[in-house]
């Protein structure tokens, strides 16, 4: 299911299977789209706590992704094109690599090195690594530590929020939890004490 889909979805389903323009129109997107995005975050860390390794199904790769040298720094840096989804470790980042579509090798990976740890990653020799580069995580700055200078675009596997989603990206959810994101949806937005309250009127 798209992004686009995923919300007319939920639209739909708020508005009691109404399909006309009023029944749906008493939920704009860009709304639905806020608390879709807090449920989302809410299931993936389900996902996580779970079995990170299935976080690859809800990741997107950003190809073309610029390495430029700060000078300042004597450091190789690039930018993730994307937030990603706040989980503990970068789990949110899937994989790091030279650029994909330009023959990029699937096992010149970077290795995630944490903040703290860099002077030991550095004082090692590149050929204990097998020439790995690491990199470690900024903000969305990303600094490239043993980087080769020839390598000038990455490929990022990231796990985007969404609310980063373009409108036809595809939406993955685990199985039975369209269910769950559309009640924690519905909480989110107040609508069921909102319809206990009117009920409560009407019995009045």
């Amino acid at each position: 299911m798209t992004r686009k889909g995923l919300i007319e979805m939920v639209q739909h389903r708020l508005a009691g299977g109404n399909t006309n323009a009023d029944g749906i129109g008493k939920y704009h997107d860009e709304m639905v789209a806020v608390f879709i995005a807090r449920a989302f975050e809410q299931i993936m860390y389900q996902v996580f706590m779970r079995d990170k390794s299935n976080l690859d199904l809800y990741a997107k790769w950003y190809d073309g992704v610029p390495v430029v040298y700060d000078n300042n720094r004597h450091t190789y840096t690039a930018t993730m094109p994307v937030s990603v989804v706040q989980f503990p470790e970068t789990a949110g980042i899937r994989r790091i690599m030279p650029d994909r579509l330009n023959k990029g090798d699937m096992n010149n990976s970077y290795i995630p090195v944490r903040i703290g740890a860099e002077e030991a990653y550095n004082n090692l020799e590149a050929g204990k690594l097998n020439s790995k580069s690491g990199y470690r995580l900024i903000g969305k700055t990303i600094d490239l530590i043993f980087h080769n200078p020839n390598v000038e675009y990455l490929s990022m596997l990231l796990v985007p929020p969404f609310d980063e989603l373009e409108d036809e990206d595809t939406v993955y959810l685990p199985s039975g939890q369209d269910v769950a994101l559309i009640d924690m949806v519905t909480q989110l937005m107040g609508i069921n004490k909102l319809e206990d309250q009117a009920n409560n009127n009407v019995a009045q």
